[in-house]
């Protein structure tokens, strides 16, 4: 049969892909309206695990380095010292003195927090350690652009993505403001490339790596029913890939937008399309921490200047109660979900480098969701109006967060 562009998604201002009759009836339409945004294909047959909250994030990602047999690349933003980053970096030296070729990679400005003597200790059980975009003065304000990746990638066969950093904010499982509400996921089969991919890139910035260094590593064997699409971002001119994946994702809701996030500042043009979305009747829900446990104050007042935008919708805004939300995931229809290391703001959109996974899994999408509704029963609702009237303090703190709107 011959080919012809699908035009269901027009709306999202791509080129059209031609792809078969038979085709454009199987495929997703979230799956071909991010295809023609991104310009990039799916990843099938995946299996995709949502693991939550540090205790059991931590043990699963242990377990998966100490498994391993070829590599281990790591890519961190928070990189602290504790407890926790102490336990990874004995584990990283194991695996590096039984022939594993190990590889860390931290960003200068979320590890610098980290203990002068970990990266020897790395180093001296013959593991390679750089920091990326290392703080310069020389820099000025090229120091603000950050790798915020959170990318585990092992053997080729098992990658982990998510919110999670290396800190003691991260232990345990969400019991008070000490211990962070998030979610990570482990990832196998062929989409592993892509998020190795993601440390690999960074990587040759930093070390120029000799490519006669390269190790063979397995083929991802097909693991499971889900289709992702990585998204790799790098920022440039104050505008990446996330931005564009953000838009294509809210255009292509025809049901359900669920959005969990620890900061939400959307750009005016993401704002109105999240209007569109509840306008054509999407159920749209955001979440986000509360007043209280947000670990930046300057974000839940810019939180605050955005939501009363959406006064007189129908879109919801919820804080979480019990801890720091930091968890970072979309649930989009009955099919949907975005997970990776991106909130809903600024930064991740316009000035860090970031990945997330776009995922086309009907199980995945159940959980998240399940999670979203959870979560939900530790919330106070936000009433967008209660933002369009506030005191003379917070307007002067409104004109601040609006100067300091890219950093939030």
């Amino acid at each position: 049969m011959p080919e012809r562009p699908v035009d269901e998604d027009s709306e999202t201002g791509a080129a059209s892909v031609p792809v078969t009759a038979e085709n454009t009836r199987a495929v997703p339409r979230l799956q071909i309206a991010m295809t023609r945004a991104m310009g990039m294909p799916f990843f099938e047959g995946n299996r995709v695990t949502r693991i939550m909250n540090g205790e059991d994030i931590f043990e699963a990602m242990l377990g998966a380095i100490d498994g391993a047999e070829l590599s281990i690349d790591l890519s961190a933003f928070i990189f602290w010292e504790s407890e926790i980053t102490e336990r990874f970096i004995e584990a990283l030296c194991d695996a590096a003195r039984r022939g594993v070729r190990v590889r860390v990679l931290a960003d200068g400005w979320g590890g610098h927090f980290v203990g002068d003597h970990m990266p020897g200790l790395l180093e001296d059980a013959g593991a390679q350690f750089a920091w990326f975009r290392p703080l310069k003065l020389k820099k000025g304000r090229d120091n603000f652009y950050r790798s915020h990746r959170r990318v585990l990638a092992i053997d080729n066969t098992v990658a982990f993505t998510g919110g999670v950093g290396f800190a003691d904010h991260w232990t345990g499982d969400a019991e008070g403001w000490s211990r962070w509400r998030d979610s990570h996921f482990r990832i196998e089969g062929p989409a592993v490339e892509g998020l190795r991919a993601g440390f690999e890139e960074h990587w040759v910035e930093e070390e120029q790596a000799d490519v006669s260094n390269l190790i063979e590593r397995p083929t991802p064997m097909p693991a499971g029913p889900a289709s992702l699409q990585v998204i790799r971002a790098d920022t440039a001119l104050q505008w990446n890939d996330i931005a564009t994946a953000y838009q294509a994702l809210v255009r292509a809701a025809a049901e359900r937008l669920w959005i969990s996030t620890a900061y939400f500042t959307p750009d005016p043009l993401l704002v109105n399309l999240i209007k569109e979305a509840d306008g054509r009747g999407v159920d749209v829900r955001v979440m986000i921490p509360s007043l209280r446990q947000n670990d930046k104050w300057l974000a839940t007042v810019a939180a605050e200047d955005t939501i009363r935008f959406f006064a007189g919708t129908g879109v919801r805004f919820y804080r979480y109660k019990p801890t720091m939300l930091h968890a970072k995931s979309m649930v989009i229809d009955d099919r949907g979900a975005v997970f990776g290391s991106a909130n809903f703001n600024h930064r991740s959109m316009m000035t860090d480098d970031e990945l997330i996974v776009v995922a086309v899994d009907t199980e995945l999408n159940a959980t998240l969701a399940a999670d979203f509704e959870t979560d939900l029963a530790e919330c106070d609702p936000v009433d967008p109006a209660d933002f369009e009237r506030v005191s003379l303090k917070s307007r002067l703190a409104r004109v601040l967060t609006r100067w300091k709107t890219s950093q939030v």
